[in-house]
């Protein structure tokens, strides 16, 4: 199955949304990795949930990380997910990043995204961008837009703009309403 523009669903925190999102076709699983952070998964349960699932890359959400090293080697995840400023801390390199930003920020920090401009896959901003704004980065680099909702019918419009949406907790193993994700990714997939 093939959707429309490119989806990435984060917040991953168990192998229902993990599978059903896969067999949708969504192209990019995000999974909290930093200790502490709402909907973390360790290691073990990461390396559990990722023998079950194939087609998606398999993102890193690093936020507030002190160090990368210990993540990539214990998740080897395709891409890493941090914030600009994150980027900005640990100076990564060597592996593909998707990085969260404000229109605002990109620009205040352009600089330093051009240095890394190689490493960066997508930058993630908010929905709050226009559809202007959307169009000039996209001119630039891969755009993901940040829970979209209603705005989802004119991103499809725009080259090079997919959506991030969140996965979020079952109820118990196995129990899962997918409602809300599967409401936007039926209207995303190709007929």
């Amino acid at each position: 199955m093939a959707l429309k523009v490119t989806v990435k669903v984060g917040n991953i925190s168990n192998l229902s949304d993990a599978r059903y999102c896969a067999g949708m076709g969504v192209d990019l699983l995000g999974f909290t990795v930093v200790p502490g952070r709402p909907g973390h998964v360790d290691p073990k349960q990461f390396q559990e949930m990722r023998g079950w699932f194939a087609g998606p890359q398999v993102v890193a959400e690093a936020y507030g990380a002190d160090d990368l090293s210990d993540i990539i080697n214990q998740y080897q995840p395709d891409l890493v997910e941090l914030s600009i400023e994150d980027m900005m801390v640990l100076n990564p390199s060597n592996i593909k990043l998707i990085v969260a930003t404000s229109v605002e920020g990109f620009e205040r920090y352009k600089q330093i995204v051009d240095q890394h401009k190689s490493d960066i896959a997508y930058l993630l901003v908010p929905d709050t961008a226009t559809n202007d704004e959307l169009r000039k980065l996209a001119a630039e680099f891969q755009v993901l837009v940040d829970n979209p909702g209603a705005h989802t019918t004119q991103l499809i419009e725009i080259p090079h703009v997919g959506i991030a949406l969140k996965g979020s907790a079952e109820a118990r193993p196995g129990y899962k309403s997918y409602d809300e994700l599967a409401q936007v990714l039926e209207f995303l997939e190709e007929s």
